[in-house]
């Protein structure tokens, strides 16, 4: 698990660069929402409106970006060459292209996807085909990945001599790298459209009855699910503007089709609401899940300094997810960080849309514009409707449900850190885990002192010469820096367990050690 827990890591940068696009795309969209402007400003001006589009473009653009920015990321530094990264790249431009050559033309338009431009228009007798390759999400981003790390590998080991003598290394490793992605393009190419037909097994599922808790229970897991596997926007596309999230024919004649459509339609019209149930669990995820994960990582670091240092992030964190409506960048960090608090974070956000099915309770999303810039359930959004007569019942009781949903999760959280997150098969070696750091840390007698947050320690020793770093390293420390305080350690997110078992073994030295001075006082 230290090698998954490394990544974090890895993506920093990539999760910081997700962190400004969120905000950038929240900046834009309050600024040209309609209802909101009815509420708290009114913009006119013309290149103001143009500005705040250009911010939800950029915003939106970059976050749908950001899988591929960690590929890069990770790359990087893995590899102390820079070949491997122009490799990746290219075997993934050569994947998706020749997934798009075989890639069939007869399902709807939501499973496939341009990605950088990749892309065929074709007219044939008038008619104009548009072919793209899958919609896929990170899984290119993963077969690339494994193919330029086994390539270049491989390429070390290759001999100048023979048939291919004239190749050098790095240009063996781009030919076996770039076939082997064209290789495995033609697999999945042909593979992918049963992939489709279970995706549609499962919404056809879900359709069947959504009034059904259960039904709504799968929705939400698969909706969080796709969002950090770059898949979200098939289910958005069926349920939100698909006929398959309800339907709303007015007297004109006109049918408006999806969860968002006839929700906008609805409060355009000033018509009562019958539709969001497709919708309403992401205030409580933004306004309440989010806030509560990150204030239940803050409350778990031990130092005055760390809290201090931490602090600006965690306001500007919180505001993000509250203002601007989107929980992607924390989403990521809990995946990485926690997996297990993640599966248990998708089951908790199945049970809020089984819940507020129980409880008709529906609070939609007023949006007009490409998915791209979608960033449903900010307190922006939920500020309009508590105005509403037809919808307050329905606002008291999201925040009611939202702030019970945030008090369980920050104590779930603080008790994933300080209980499960050395795997729920390994509760019984935290002592092992510990007595492994200790000794690679000079023993017991050798520390001073011991910070932690959920993902790193800081350990003040008294000689220095005595770290065995390869005693840490076989502790799972993937980190290992050395500063005027210490050494900080990075171990994951077990870093909690093992820095208080640490702290406990130290507490009774010193109790066994003044037990020691009084007895030998006593008898003197």
């Amino acid at each position: 698990m230290s090698r998954w827990h490394s990544l974090l890591g890895h993506v920093q940068f990539p999760i910081k660069l997700l962190f400004f696009a969120t905000l950038l795309l929240g900046i834009g969209s309050a600024i040209t929402n309609p209802v909101i402007a009815d509420i708290l400003w009114h913009v006119e001006n013309e290149n103001l409106l143009l500005f705040a589009e250009l911010l939800k473009y950029i915003g939106g653009f970059t976050i749908q970006l950001i899988p591929f920015f960690m590929f890069i990321k990770i790359l990087s530094r893995k590899f102390a060459s820079n070949v491997p990264i122009i490799v990746g790249i290219a075997g993934y431009f050569i994947f998706l292209i020749v997934v798009m050559f075989i890639a069939e033309s007869g399902d709807p338009a939501y499973y496939y996807e341009s990605i950088l431009g990749i892309g065929i228009t074709e007219t044939i007798d008038d008619v104009t085909t548009f072919f793209a390759p899958y919609r896929m999400g990170i899984l290119p981003l993963f077969i690339v990945y494994w193919i330029v790390s086994y390539s270049y590998h491989k390429s070390r080991s290759h001999l100048m001599e023979g048939m291919f003598g004239f190749l050098d290394h790095d240009t063996y490793s781009m030919v076996i790298a770039l076939l082997l992605c064209a290789g495995s393009a033609v697999l999945v190419g042909f593979v992918w459209p049963y992939v489709i037909d279970l995706m549609e097994i499962c919404f056809e599922l879900i359709a069947s009855d959504t009034s059904n808790p259960m039904n709504l229970f799968y929705y939400g897991v698969i909706d969080r699910f796709g969002a950090v596997s770059g898949m979200q926007n098939i289910s958005r596309s069926i349920f939100w503007f698909g006929e398959w999230g309800g339907t709303y024919l007015d007297s004109a004649g006109v049918k408006y089709m999806g969860d968002v459509s006839v929700w906008t339609y609805e409060m355009t019209a000033k018509l009562p609401a019958t539709v969001g149930k497709f919708i309403t669990p992401y205030y409580v995820i933004n306004l309440f899940l989010m806030p509560a994960f990150i204030l239940g990582y803050y409350s778990l670091v031990s130092s005055r300094k760390d809290k201090l240092r931490y602090l600006p992030f965690i306001i500007l964190a919180i505001a993000l997810t509250i203002v601007c409506g989107n929980a992607l960048p924390m989403e990521f960090v809990m995946l990485i960080l926690s997996p297990l608090l993640y599966v248990a974070y998708l089951l908790i956000v199945g049970i809020l849309y089984a819940t507020f099915s129980l409880l008709h309770v529906q609070i939609g999303y007023f949006f007009q514009d490409d998915l791209l810039y979608a960033n449903p359930g900010s307190s922006l959004d939920l500020l309009q409707y508590i105005r509403l007569p037809d919808l307050y019942d329905s606002v008291i009781a999201l925040l009611i449900v939202g702030l019970v949903a945030a008090v369980a999760f920050f104590f779930l959280t603080r008790f994933y850190f300080n209980k499960l997150a050395v795997g729920l098969f390994n509760m019984g070696n935290v002592a092992q885990y510990s007595n492994t750091v200790i000794r690679g840390l000079g023993g017991i007698d050798n520390l001073i002192s011991v910070d932690h947050t959920p993902d790193k320690m800081t350990v003040a020793l008294k000689d220095r010469s005595l770290v065995d770093f390869d005693e840490l390293k076989a502790a799972g420390a993937y980190v290992i820096l050395e500063s005027k305080d210490g050494y900080l350690l990075r171990l994951g997110n077990c870093s909690t367990i093992i820095a208080r078992e640490m702290i406990k073994q130290m507490e009774e030295k010193e109790h066994a050690s003044m037990q020691t001075i009084e007895e030998n006082a006593a008898v003197h």
